[in-house]
């Protein structure tokens, strides 16, 4: 199988392949939860807002640039929402 890179797979979600952005939530999930519990400490609340941070992500994926690797990206929104 070949592997996409998070550019790629922004791409191809942009470009109407829009499953396949469970890949970069199953790749970023583990992630995220460690730091968003570093940042809030409450479980509950991690959950909570993983999931937007997700949905924001998905949300203004269009404005996702390359400036930084999409990892740093999301990251940021979810510090932000945390």
């Amino acid at each position: 199988m070949i592997q996409l890179s998070d550019e790629e797979i922004v791409n191809k979600i942009l470009g109407g392949e829009t499953a396949l952005f469970e890949a970069l939530m199953r790749k970023y999930n583990e992630r995220l939860y460690r730091i968003s519990v570093s940042i809030v400490n409450d479980g509950d609340a991690v959950e909570d807002i993983m999931q937007t941070a997700y949905i924001n992500a998905y949300r203004q994926l269009v404005n996702f640039e390359g400036r930084s690797s999409f990892g740093t990206w999301l990251t940021r929104i979810l510090i932000n929402e945390s």
